[in-house]
């Protein structure tokens, strides 16, 4: 990267993000490369740290309850993130973002900020210099290798690692006698059972209902008959908040309340968890995505699945099972308060995951307020035509 280049960060809020093409669109104008973008979700803790990482030192000091607007901006959804670069980039930001432009024609007028995009200055966040910029990149993609994705040729990566293989595919399709109706996806066939470097792939089942639809106890019996790998999240989840480490004590808090995990938490203990298993034909993860920026994010840093199986069960019935279990188990979120505060958080986040891949035809749904014995055997045929 040039000396006079600069790398920057730009995170947009849920408000600000209905405005996210044309901010997008202005920021290519100005000759701005967007490296990277990607969804982010921010609890409590996270927002309260980004916050403090964001105040640059000669920024008056924000009061409680000024700080409690941000933070629930910044939770409430999901926000977008960006990595941005140009020469002088911060001039760029300033006077998209500031309204601090000239008065020449076509240039943007100095209200600009509110006239053009149409939502206060609190739900923006930019990069004011260079160490901002690395410290909020580090902060929200501590996984995103940018120094490789900056200073690597692209041409020369290209040339190497897609070409042959792209020009073998090309040039077996135009030898096909019959030709596919769809020769993208034959093409895309081809180049990922004949890529070298890809292992063999390993089967990724999402496992989904609600607290107490019998999510673990199918994973058992689909374990039992197909070997497969049961990975928890919830498992996982109160396994690190027994450590008794910041994001365990996090995790506790949470899990009490009813509220989700941050996805870059549940997603890296589920990866590091995968990456144990080198025997397992495959695995069944229950209890996530539980949002879809969660789904999002596992697809593009741990790779794709076959499908979601739902277990859909009334409330009832499961809250019925969650008392009987809390009798037995002692686990602190199986409590008449908590798993109401669970079933609320599942309808409001979880729904919508399933909805969407429901649109998708990932998706396959099981009822599953009968016995175990009748609700595996319409779970296991789904499996069967997988396997």
């Amino acid at each position: 990267m040039a000396e006079d280049d600069m790398l920057g960060f730009l995170l947009l809020t849920q408000a600000a993000a209905s405005k996210q093409a044309t901010i997008t669109k202005d920021l290519k104008q100005k000759d701005c490369e967007i490296v990277y973008q990607e969804w982010v979700s921010l609890d409590r803790e996270r927002a309260k740290r980004f916050l403090q990482l964001y105040s640059k030192p000669n920024e008056q000091a924000t009061n409680e309850a000024e700080e409690e607007e941000k933070i629930g901006k910044l939770t409430e959804n999901s926000c977008m993130a960006f990595i941005v670069k140009k020469k002088q980039l911060l001039e760029t930001f300033k006077e998209l973002f500031d309204g601090q432009t000239s008065m020449d024609k076509g240039d943007l007028e100095a209200s600009s900020f509110s006239t053009k995009y149409g939502f206060p200055f609190e739900l923006l966040y930019y990069s004011t210099d260079k160490s901002i910029a690395k410290e909020c990149i580090e902060f929200f993609f501590p996984n995103l290798d940018i120094h490789n994705m900056l200073e690597n040729n692209p041409r020369k990566y290209l040339e190497s690692a897609v070409v042959p293989i792209l020009t073998a595919g090309l040039t077996q399709l135009c030898k096909l006698e019959q030709k596919p109706e769809n020769p993208c996806e034959w093409l895309g066939h081809y180049l990922i059972q004949h890529d070298p470097t890809l292992s063999p792939k390993k089967k990724v089942y999402f496992i989904l209902g609600g607290p107490g639809s019998g999510k673990g106890t199918q994973c058992e019996k689909l374990v039992e008959e197909f070997h497969l790998c049961h990975l928890s999240a919830g498992d996982l989840l109160r396994k690190e908040m027994q450590t008794g480490s910041s994001n365990g004590q996090m995790i506790d808090r949470m899990i009490r309340n009813g509220e989700i995990v941050p996805g870059h938490i549940t997603i890296e203990l589920l990866k590091n968890a995968m990456e144990e298993q080198t025997q397992t034909p495959g695995f069944l993860i229950d209890g996530f995505p539980r949002k879809l920026d969660q789904a999002g994010a596992f697809e593009k840093w741990v790779g794709d699945f076959e499908f979601i199986l739902f277990l859909d069960c009334p409330q009832e019935e499961m809250e019925q099972r969650l008392m009987k279990r809390g009798q037995m188990s002692g686990r602190s979120d199986d409590n008449l308060d908590s798993i109401r505060k669970r079933f609320t958080t599942f309808v409001e986040t979880t729904m919508p995951v399933v909805e969407y891949y429901r649109s998708r035809e990932k998706l396959v749904q099981v009822d599953a307020s009968r016995s175990v014995e009748e609700v595996y055997k319409d779970v296991r045929s789904y499996f069967i035509e997988s396997t």
